[in-house]
């Protein structure tokens, strides 16, 4: 929007430019005409050399402008390629982000603002679901209450939180992340909401209750 704005302003001076150039011009024109009449259809030397350096000096005038707009015109297009490069990139850093990473975010009491697909795809509710929920819709009953109380410490003082959660998906089943929870903050440091990103580590802790319960099988 602002390129485009700067653009139109762009050209409205260009066209300016030209048309003081023009009326510059038709002030010679009219300013000869009259001299040329009033010397009885001859005109001096010293007037003709005028007129002519008057004319050289309109018509370079016209082409460094010209050039100069030129000149501008490429480096607003190399500069919006550019840019809109670096959208394509963001955008698709974006897309993997929210399709591989279960994040999600809060407001300062804890309801979801923001969640990712992964984060979706992992719990079984839909983004309307999530948002605007708390986020204790995916707490798992086997999690320690002393658990989420030292989070909340933690976080409420501005720290990173790192720790493993068990969640309960929508269908009653079970998953484990390895989560880190850090607050978000305005522009005056105040504490404005939070962030948490989760990787899925469900497996890992399936092998480890396996090689506990081999372990407890081949006590006996």
């Amino acid at each position: 929007m602002q390129n485009t704005q700067e653009s139109i302003k762009n050209r409205t001076l260009f066209r300016l430019c030209i048309t003081l150039l023009i009326l510059l011009i038709m002030f010679s024109a009219a300013k000869y005409l009259l001299i040329y009449k009033n010397h009885g259809n001859s005109l001096p030397t010293e007037i003709l050399i005028e007129l002519l350096l008057g004319a050289g000096f309109i018509f370079i005038t016209v082409f460094v402008v010209n050039l100069g707009f030129k000149l501008y015109a490429q480096r607003v297009k190399k500069y919006q390629e550019s840019l809109n490069y670096a959208l394509g990139e963001l955008t698709y850093t974006h897309n993997i982000i929210d399709k591989y990473i279960i994040y999600s975010e809060t407001d300062t009491t804890g309801v979801i603002t923001k969640a990712s697909t992964a984060f979706c795809d992992i719990s079984q509710y839909s983004r309307d679901e999530l948002i605007g929920a708390p986020h204790n819709i995916v707490r798992h009953p086997d999690m320690p209450p002393e658990a989420f109380r030292d989070m909340w410490r933690t976080i409420k003082k501005g720290e990173t939180w790192n720790g493993e959660i068990k969640n309960m998906k929508k269908d009653g089943t079970y998953y484990w992340v390895d989560a880190a929870i850090l607050p978000k903050y305005d522009s005056d440091r105040n504490i404005i909401g939070y962030a948490a990103i989760r990787t899925d580590i469900t497996d890992k802790k399936r092998v480890e209750d396996l090689t506990i319960t081999d372990d407890l099988t081949s006590s006996l």
